[in-house]
This record gives C-alpha cells, structure tokens and sequence, in this order.
C-alpha cells in the first residue's frame, strides 16, 4: 500500500508473528533485523514486550540452546 513507507522493527516482527508459527531469535534477527545469526545484539525481546502491551497475546518457549528463544503469537 506504502511502498515507500519504512516499516518500524516493532512492525515487521508483528507481521511475521501473524502467521501463528514459532520463530526462533535467530529466524527473527534475520528476517526482522536483516542481520545474520549472532552477528550484533537486537531486542527480539523488547520488540515483543512492545507488543505484549498493546495487547498481542504472544507466547515464548526457551529452545534447547540457552540463548535462543521461539516466539509465537496466539
């Protein structure tokens, strides 16, 4: 619709949660921050507070590597 329109970070995150799958940290920093795995720090999880006080239902699961996290909204 807005082409030219840059989406905010907090924007692009919600976009890729609509879909209702899991998307691990490093899925999110690629797709969301265009950085590749572990390379920079982003705040998929500040994003997510962002959005979890405008009222999305957002559920996070820890995977099975400490640091990484999967995220999914209801």
């Amino acid at each position: 619709m807005f082409p030219h329109v840059k989406l905010s970070q907090t924007e692009k995150l919600l976009k890729l949660l609509k879909d209702r799958k899991w998307h691990t940290t490093v899925e999110i920093m690629q797709k969301v921050y265009r950085v590749k795995a572990r390379d920079g720090i982003c705040r998929v999880a500040a994003r997510v507070y962002e959005l979890r006080r405008k009222g999305y239902f957002i559920r996070s699961q820890q995977t099975d590597e400490p640091t990484v996290w999967s995220y999914r909204m209801n």
